[in-house]
């Protein structure tokens, strides 16, 4: 009766520990990969002023017959708030990442963001870089 119960316990463990979640990565790693043309993954924004809005672009074309599908795009901070099309791009069409970088006080000096693409590529993340010099008010008059 024990040996009964033990591997009754593994049983619904193993039925547990198994999500939908896993299944969606495998089906993602089958799938077919876009390949993708991105002009400037590395931009420099200069001087910021502190608390001022900066947008930076990133055009991601699509270059190969696989429609690219983006799955999310993440910041590397909470300054940071990306923008990115939601519907699959088609080969030869573009679309467009915003990253809105947003400077905060307490912060000053050199600076270096990043966003980050998940999508149907190879490899599956695209890190597109951004930074700069951050200025007070007062400094940045005399710059």
């Amino acid at each position: 009766m024990r040996k009964i119960t033990s591997y009754f316990i593994i049983y619904l463990l193993t039925l547990i520990s198994c999500d939908s979640s896993s299944d969606k990565q495998f089906v993602k790693s089958n799938t077919q990969k876009a390949i993708i043309s991105i002009t400037n993954t590395d931009v420099n924004l200069g001087n910021v002023t502190i608390g001022e809005v900066k947008k930076i672009k990133y055009y991601v074309k699509n270059i190969s017959s696989t429609p690219l599908i983006i799955d999310s795009v993440s910041s590397s901070c909470v300054c940071t708030i990306a923008e990115y099309p939601r519907k699959p791009i088609l080969q030869n069409d573009s679309g467009l990442i915003i990253a809105n970088f947003e400077s905060k006080k307490g912060l000053q000096g050199y600076f270096s963001k990043s966003v980050v693409m998940l999508a149907n590529t190879n490899p599956a993340f695209t890190v597109l870089n951004f930074k700069g010099n951050l200025l007070s008010d007062s400094l940045n008059k005399f710059h």
